[in-house]
């Protein structure tokens, strides 16, 4: 399922909600053991978050990828 939703929200300009998607993409697949996979999601949130301007969800999503 959320393999849809960022399927969904990737498909627009909005560089905010598709970060944000990716880091709940993260989550999800951290949950399901899937590290490399939540590590790539926050990476790309990450770079969404940096094209955006938004230094506050980039610094948060720095840190999120420094602890693991």
């Amino acid at each position: 399922m959320i393999d849809e939703a960022v399927a969904i929200v990737e498909r627009t300009d909005f560089l905010f909600d598709r970060g944000t998607v990716q880091l709940d993409r993260a989550e999800a697949m951290e949950l399901l053991g899937r590290d490399e996979d939540a590590r790539a999601a926050r990476e790309r949130a990450l770079e969404m978050f940096e094209e955006k301007g938004d230094l506050v969800s980039a610094a948060r999503t720095r840190s999120l990828l420094e602890r693991g």
